[in-house]
């Protein structure tokens, strides 16, 4: 399992000081959550959140209310493999400035169609709840970052 998962109802993940797993509703990412079980502040993730549950991606788009860089990954295939591991690195080095998960195009497939595009691996970047960029194939972690920081950089002519 992940150390991170987004079900229908939330985010899921561990308690970095005790272990215990917690959920943290989609309508309260805004607000600082705490361990049940220890009540000490529980970070951001730190690693790619495994999507479970279609409709519970679409809420965690709606309700990040930072960017969400979503990585279509076809389980087994090598390029998809290299991709996840640079976005571990990648969630370690920016957690708490942006969320990242990761959707099993085989899986999904509903998901994939709503970019009409093929998943080889594929990133797209969301700002705000709607696509921002999307970008096709594998890149290590240091281009990944300089992508999606020139996406979400405010444009010259603005």
């Amino acid at each position: 399992m992940a150390d991170f998962v987004l079900d229908d109802q939330g985010i899921v993940g561990p308690c970095k000081l005790c272990g215990q797993r917690n959920r943290v509703a989609y309508e309260r990412m805004s607000g600082e959550a705490t361990c049940g079980k220890c009540r000490k502040p529980l970070p951001p993730p730190d690693s790619p959140m495994a999507v479970e549950a279609e409709f519970g991606y679409l809420r965690l788009l709606a309700n990040a209310g930072g960017p969400v860089l979503a990585a279509y990954l076809k389980p087994g295939d090598d390029a998809s493999d290299r991709l996840l591991s640079e976005l571990r690195a990648l969630a370690a080095i920016d957690a708490g400035k942006i969320l990242i998960a990761t959707v099993d195009a085989v899986r999904f497939p509903d998901l994939v169609r709503m970019y009409e595009a093929d998943p080889q691996p594929m990133l797209v970047l969301h700002t705000g709840g709607h696509e921002a960029k999307l970008r096709q194939g594998w890149l290590p972690s240091a281009e990944v970052r300089k992508w999606m920081v020139g996406c979400l950089a405010p444009s010259a002519e603005s």
